[in-house]
């Protein structure tokens, strides 16, 4: 039954991921023309992407007891990288997101979805999460129109960090719970 919540959950999340990457770099935050207006559009996606992850990883950690540590460390990594990518954007002339936009719609929509199905899917939902977020930094990479200092940034900084994240989520998951519970009067 677990695997086929998080399976029917994956195909949520895959979903939801493709159409929230369809309409990546629409909504900028920038309110100034600049000479890299693509650079800044693909950072400041990247970048509502990370905001969504400090969401999502928030939501988790109020949910996991002994995960929420480890969890935090995970979170803290991605206000990082939003800063990071703040910067970036700042140092092209434009201006961050201050919200995930439909990043966070969806990080809501998997809150919800966690509430039904327990703590299992929201670990699923951060799995998945990370693993989309790898698959942005590397499609990124991939940008003819992405400055090669933003291209640095993520190639040296933020995708090997990313690359962690999803390992970690997945230790996560196959930890034991705990002992198991004992019926009363044994």
């Amino acid at each position: 039954m677990r695997s086929s919540l998080l399976l029917a959950l994956g195909s949520y999340v895959a979903l939801g991921t493709l159409f929230l990457v369809s309409g990546c770099g629409r909504e900028t935050g920038s309110s100034i023309q600049s000479a890299t207006p693509k650079s800044v559009d693909r950072l400041n996606s990247l970048a509502r992407g990370e905001l969504a992850a400090l969401e999502t990883y928030r939501q988790a950690i109020a949910k996991e007891g002994s995960a929420a540590l480890r969890l935090g460390d995970l979170r803290r990594e991605h206000e990082e990288a939003s800063t990071q990518l703040a910067a970036r954007v700042r140092s092209l002339g434009g201006t961050p997101p201050t919200s995930a936009g439909a990043w966070g719609d969806f990080a809501k929509a998997l809150e919800g979805t966690a509430k039904i199905f327990g703590n299992d899917a929201a670990m699923g939902a951060l799995r998945a999460g990370e693993e989309q977020g790898t698959r942005s930094y590397e499609s990124a990479l991939e940008d003819a129109d992405l400055d090669a200092g933003s291209k640095d940034l993520i190639r040296n900084t933020l995708l090997p960090r990313q690359r962690t994240h999803a390992a970690a989520v997945q230790v996560l998951i196959d930890a034991p719970a705990g002992p198991p519970a004992t019926a009363p009067g044994r």
